[in-house]
């Protein structure tokens, strides 16, 4: 990580590309550790057996929806950008840090809004993260042709 602007006292911070790639990768593992830890307190108390939980059933309080959806969304999205940004190391191509970082940004924005609420305030707030994430991606791939 580099100062954006090495001349001033800046917080703004750049990653390279394949350092934003593993921000993600740790971003998307994050939501696995409230999700194991309710299970593992829910089994180790008794009160669900440890084959309950199926990826098709709604179970849990509302905070643990919202991080599994969460979570699922981050999963749709990781190879996507993984693709982009590992061709762009591989082939060379234009620099596509800042772009990297910017979208690692709003994937954060976008989870941290889907964990605050469902309100619609915060579902358009959501929309807006990731509206800028399928511009970012779109930049990014444009750069990496």
């Amino acid at each position: 990580m580099v100062p954006k602007n090495k001349e001033e006292n800046s917080t703004i911070m750049e990653l390279s590309s394949s350092q934003a790639l593993l921000g993600f990768v740790g971003w998307t593992f994050s939501h696995v550790i409230p999700v194991i830890g309710l299970r593992v307190m829910k089994v180790l108390t008794g009160k669900f057996q440890y084959n309950v939980w199926k990826s098709d059933t709604t179970h849990g309080p509302e905070w643990y929806q919202r991080i599994r959806r969460s979570h699922d969304n981050c999963l749709q999205n990781l190879p996507l950008y993984a693709t982009i940004v590992l061709l762009n190391i591989v082939n060379q191509k234009n620099n596509i840090d800042h772009l990297a970082t910017w979208y690692l940004l709003a994937r954060i924005g976008q989870s941290v809004s889907h964990l605050i609420s469902e309100k619609p305030l915060w579902v358009n707030i959501r929309f807006g993260f990731f509206a800028i994430q399928i511009g970012l991606l779109g930049a990014m791939g444009y750069l990496t042709l």
